[in-house]
């Protein structure tokens, strides 16, 4: 059985994104009432390209309960195609220390689609698993069981 540990959610606002727009993204892609359990993103300023700011926005959820309730929105708001490419990909979306990476379209998520992409401007989503023995074949095996479950549930 696969239990989600933590998550790590993590946007790049750049000078010309609207950053109530990105803020609300990130908002919207965790699912979760920040004011009611008094949660909010770090922000870290970092220069770009040509000197250009960038505001980095990271949300970490680490009470389990939450992290499960973040993954079920998250797995509620994909297609089925997508959720199919994640299992085919699955070997290659998990590291050696048991995380599962997924990158969403960031434009797509402010207007409501939730659509993974490989990379360029996304919101970026890491997931630590719980799995025994801790590694790598064992954390594929058990969420692509999850998937395969969830699919069928929904």
């Amino acid at each position: 059985m696969v239990l989600f540990l933590n998550a790590k959610l993590r946007v790049f606002s750049k000078p010309e994104d609207d950053y109530n727009s990105v803020l609300q993204g990130l908002r919207t892609l965790s699912g979760l009432d920040w004011e009611a359990l008094k949660i909010k993103p770090k922000i870290t300023i970092a220069k770009g390209f040509e000197d250009k700011t960038i505001k980095i926005l990271e949300l970490s959820i680490n009470k389990k309960k939450l992290v499960s309730s973040f993954v079920n929105n998250l797995l509620s708001h994909l297609s089925k195609t997508d959720i199919a490419l994640l299992e085919k990909q699955i070997s290659s979306r998990i590291d050696e220390n048991c995380n599962f990476y997924i990158r969403l379209d960031k434009k797509a998520l402010q207007k409501g689609s939730w659509i993974i992409i490989e990379g360029g401007d996304c919101y970026h989503v890491k997931i630590n698993l719980g799995v025994y023995p801790n590694n790598k074949s064992k954390a594929v095996q058990e969420l692509k069981l999850f998937l395969q479950g969830f699919v069928n549930e929904h």
